[in-house]
């Protein structure tokens, strides 16, 4: 017996699976990296700008949990409950995007940086994940290496644009 084709159109479950992932670590990232950029002039220790960026990304995760549970609910008519789940699971990862970023800045500041070069070096290695996020993206997306080199400068220049904001906004 012959498989029936699968619909060109539709993502296969892996791939619809990893552009969730993608989206959650992707804008965790971002996240941090706005919150580094931020609060590296506004904070006077490491540790409250490791806690600044937690909490604010533990604010934008419950964020996500609640409009992917808004939206279950009020387009599909599923349970809240379940819904809320479910986005619980599937967004755990824009929670987590802040854990490299904090274990950067800590490095940094025990190797004996100042909170201000501390954020530079956690600013410049969040742009360097976006780029490896966007790079594993297209390479996991069937690009070419042209394609995951082009996906890897969109992630960094999400990066890039939050270092020029902060270079522009002081």
């Amino acid at each position: 017996m012959t498989q029936p084709m699968p619909d060109p159109k539709q993502p296969r479950p892996r791939r619809a699976l990893l552009v969730r992932e993608t989206q959650a670590v992707t804008s965790g990232t971002v996240v941090c990296a706005a919150v580094i950029a931020a609060g590296a002039g506004h904070t006077n220790s490491i540790g409250a700008l490791c806690l600044a960026i937690v909490l604010t990304n533990a604010v934008y995760w419950l964020s996500a949990v609640y409009s992917l549970t808004l939206s279950a609910v009020v387009l599909r008519g599923d349970h809240a409950l379940v819904a809320a789940k479910v986005a619980l699971m599937g967004s755990w990862l824009l929670a987590a995007a802040s854990l490299l970023p904090v274990v950067v800045l800590i490095v940094a500041a025990l190797s004996g940086a100042v909170l201000k070069t501390a954020a530079t070096i956690a600013l410049i290695g969040t742009v360097g994940l976006l780029a490896c996020y966007g790079a594993l993206a297209g390479n996991q997306g069937g690009l070419g290496v042209r394609g995951c080199v082009v996906s890897a400068i969109g992630g960094a220049s999400l990066g890039c644009l939050i270092i020029l904001l902060k270079t522009v906004l002081g």
